[in-house]
């Protein structure tokens, strides 16, 4: 049996996606002969995350007292400046050295940096977090060059976007990706512009772990969706959502209510005006909220237009069903566009934090047209009609995108062939069940 150490082990974020694609990986690592032994998230280990003040600030951020999000970025930046850099914020490749220093002294990481002394196999689960200055992503580069450079361990890194414009990014995954056993994309877009640096990845993309998993037949779901309050998770109401009927499901988008946008005001105005426009089709519309901020940007709309929401702490197998029964998806989210897919439902897009939903479009041979999340402007009608236009085609167009999912979930095994040499082999439609 493989051991496998685990970096960025995100199911304990408030986040469908994180969600989906972590348990789908851990299935993935099971059924090619290994066993997680340990694991981490992307932040240090501290004992400051558990202040009173944090713990009300998560609580506010759950129950959605207006404004959380500000105050947890405001946040976030205090907690950087009061631990600093001999911490662990690690900001570029030049704090690679300190922090594996701290790690070694057992100051920094001490049950982590056990774990990956004693794993076989260390597996980094990129994610989206390789852009900007995302100090996940450079913790996840961190963690891949510590395990290669210092322990000498068979390290992939698997499962991710890469947008390698910022300098600094750019130069520490230069520095990393080329030591490591495996390097594999989930999306064209990022082989293409970020390739040259990881020879290991010229065979192909890899899709995102999360087209493992399968929807649910209906029947399944039947009874209990049919039952008042199913849908509904305090504070947000769902009562009025009928799954069992065609709906246009929409989302907010990764770009908005972010620490790199914050000068620019959440487009609640242009949401509600594009749900009611959206209305104009003659099917329900369902406010999808796959992450907190999310929610922070629909809830208003569902109170304005008396709307449904579905919430960030939604069950994945129930959000599942949400999205990929919809007659069609609106929104600017990676995983919510692929769990949809599995069941067929067209993607109209929205501008993500990076180029990701572009690359989504492309994998799934869809219109690759994106609009900007932030900027609706003049762009409503044209996404009326785009969404028009793929609820009208129906069936056919829903079976053609679900025989491009189910491929993709073939070929998603490659994101453990460092377990197995090709990631290949065996029945991948179980994997899903996880």
């Amino acid at each position: 049996m493989h051991e496998v150490f685990l970096v960025n082990d995100s199911r304990a974020q408030n986040n469908w996606g994180c969600r989906a694609t972590t348990t789908a990986l851990i299935s993935l690592i099971e059924s090619s002969g290994g066993k997680v032994v340990g694991a981490v998230g992307h932040a240090p280990h501290t004992d400051f995350g558990n202040g009173p003040g944090v713990k009300r600030l998560v609580r506010n951020a759950l129950t959605h007292v207006p404004g959380s999000l500000q105050v947890a970025h405001q946040l976030k930046t205090q907690r950087e400046q009061f631990l600093g850099p001999s911490r662990g914020f690690i900001t570029s490749l030049d704090d690679f050295e300190r922090a594996a220093h701290a790690i070694e002294k057992g100051e920094l990481w001490p049950n982590e940096g056990d774990a990956v002394r004693r794993a076989h196999t260390v597996i980094v689960n990129g994610e989206g977090a390789i852009y900007g200055r995302q100090l996940k992503g450079f913790i996840s580069l961190f963690w891949a060059w510590y395990a290669k450079a210092r322990h000498g361990k068979r390290v992939a890194f698997v499962n991710h976007t890469a947008d390698l414009a910022d300098p600094q990014m750019r130069r520490a995954a230069e520095a990393v990706y080329p030591l490591l056993d495996d390097v594999s994309f989930r999306d064209p877009i990022s082989l293409r512009e970020a390739g040259y640096a990881a020879p290991q990845a010229q065979s192909g993309v890899v899709p995102d772990a999360a087209y493992t998993h399968v929807p649910l037949p209906f029947e399944a779901l039947r009874d209990w969706a049919a039952r008042p309050g199913f849908f509904s998770i305090w504070p947000y109401d769902a009562d009025r959502f009928d799954i069992a009927q065609p709906y246009i499901a929409v989302t907010g988008s990764s770009a908005i209510n972010r620490p790199e946008s914050a000068d620019r005001k959440a487009p609640v105005r242009q949401f509600t005006q594009l749900c009611q426009s959206l209305e104009k089709t003659g099917l329900p519309i369902v406010l999808v909220a796959p992450d907190p901020t999310d929610s922070e940007l629909l809830a208003p709309v569902a109170r304005s237009l008396k709307l449904p929401l579905i919430a960030p702490s939604t069950p994945l197998p129930i959000a599942h069903q949400v999205l990929a029964r919809a007659a069609c998806l609106l929104g600017g989210r990676w995983h919510p566009g692929i769990l949809a897919a599995t069941g067929g439902t067209p993607l109209v897009s929205l501008t993500a934090n990076t180029r990701k939903t572009t690359g989504l479009m492309e994998q799934l041979g869809l219109d690759v047209t994106t609009f900007d999340a932030l900027d609706l402007g003049s762009s409503v009608d044209v996404i009326v009609e785009a969404v028009t236009d793929y609820v009208e085609q129906g069936q056919p167009l829903r079976e053609r995108i679900r025989s491009r999912a189910d491929a993709l979930r073939l070929e998603a095994r490659g994101n453990v062939r460092v377990l197995s040499g090709t990631g290949t082999e065996g029945d991948s439609a179980e994997l899903s069940r996880a």
